[in-house]
């Protein structure tokens, strides 16, 4: 992806991004997001291009994929929650009520379900559309949802969320994916969509994240 067209995704995709200036006297200059510290700055000009998980060396990156929507919820300041849908959608009340009801089980929903924020693929008509480019939009957008504040876990619901993670083909869903040089780790689980439609699936999901649910005295 190219220098102008990764701005283009930044913009659409709301990611902070710096340039310093000209003058070596100055630090770091602010160019979108004026909430984000001269120290997260520093930190994302650091991350321009974050790292996820090396994909196979074959050419299932350079592929395009159907368009998708990303759905990322943030129930606690530990925990991203990745589902995918359809392009343009919303999720349907179903859905939420068995996230918030999985976010329950491990003690990750202190109060009522956050927003969630969602991620367009292709984030621009006519873009790319390729593997590569939606693992690199990816990154960029967990590069700076870490540098706000700092995550430890990510909850990946589905094929189309664990490809655009990992790149390659299907693993067991009780593997963990290392991000951000060990400082957090994926879970890749059935997806939402999948678990309502086979309710097996959800032992599945629980057998992958009861680790995280806090010990009972």
């Amino acid at each position: 992806m190219h220098g102008g067209q990764r701005e283009r995704y930044l913009a659409a995709l709301g990611i902070v991004r710096y340039r310093r200036r000209r003058s070596v006297d100055h630090g770091p200059e602010e160019t979108q997001v004026p909430s984000a510290s001269p120290a997260e700055a520093g930190s994302v000009a650091a991350q321009e291009r974050p790292e996820l998980p090396a994909g196979p060396p074959d050419t299932a990156s350079a592929e395009e994929l159907a368009p998708v929507r990303l759905a990322c919820w943030r129930p606690t300041a530990d925990l991203l929650v990745l589902d995918a849908l359809p392009p343009g959608q919303h999720p349907e009340r179903e859905r939420l009520t068995l996230l918030a009801n999985i976010l329950r089980a491990i003690d990750r929903l202190p109060g009522a379900l956050p927003a969630a924020e969602f991620i367009d693929w292709p984030p621009l008509p006519g873009g790319d559309r390729s593997l590569s480019g939606a693992r690199e939009a990816l990154a960029l957008f967990l590069a700076g949802r870490m540098t706000r504040e700092p995550f430890a876990w990510v909850l990946v619901m589905g094929e189309p969320a664990r490809r655009w993670l990992s790149g390659g083909e299907s693993s067991e869903a009780e593997a963990r994916i290392s991000l951000a040089d060990g400082r957090a780790h994926a879970i890749p689980i059935p997806g939402l969509g999948d678990m309502l439609a086979d309710p097996q699936l959800k032992a599945l999901t629980w057998r992958a994240i009861r680790g995280l649910a806090p010990e009972r005295a």
